[in-house]
């Protein structure tokens, strides 16, 4: 059962009524989600013999540890989401000299060729390549040079 913010309502308001309306529900259909919820876990959770409502030690838990399993879906949905979308990505790495003769024509085979993939590209001097190459700042490195 879920509507979290059904309790979080309850314990913020401390009054079913004050609750209901601030969620835009009847009170007795509020209280039916309370007493629902206290069969579900086997413990009061609220303490509604006095207004205003408190937490009972097991409703605190029951928040706190709600409250961490909300957060966790939460990221875990933004996780999942950036995982879905990320892309993967090849950085090559070239001296200023050899850039403009192939890398025109690379760039746009390789678009098609995989178009869910980023392509970066870095130019420098050829002797930073194999630095660049080694410290993992790029992927590829092209140039005129000795390993």
């Amino acid at each position: 059962m879920e509507h979290l913010e059904y309790f979080i309502a309850i314990v913020e308001e401390k009054n079913l009524t004050k609750a209901a309306q601030r969620l835009f529900i009847t009170q007795p259909s509020l209280t039916r989600y309370v007493n629902k919820l206290e069969e579900e876990y086997g413990v009061k959770l609220l303490d509604r013999a006095k207004l205003p409502i408190s937490l009972t030690p097991e409703g605190s838990l029951f928040l706190q540890e709600k409250l961490k399993i909300e957060t966790t879906e939460l990221n875990l949905r933004k996780r999942l989401k950036q995982m879905a979308q990320s892309r993967e990505k090849i950085t090559i790495g070239t001296g200023y000299s050899r850039a403009g003769f192939w890398l025109p024509q690379a760039v746009e085979t390789f678009a098609r060729r995989y178009p869910d993939m980023d392509l970066g590209i870095t130019t420098c001097g050829e002797l930073k390549l194999p630095g660049k190459l080694l410290s993992g700042e790029i992927d590829v490195a092209v140039g005129a040079f000795s390993l």
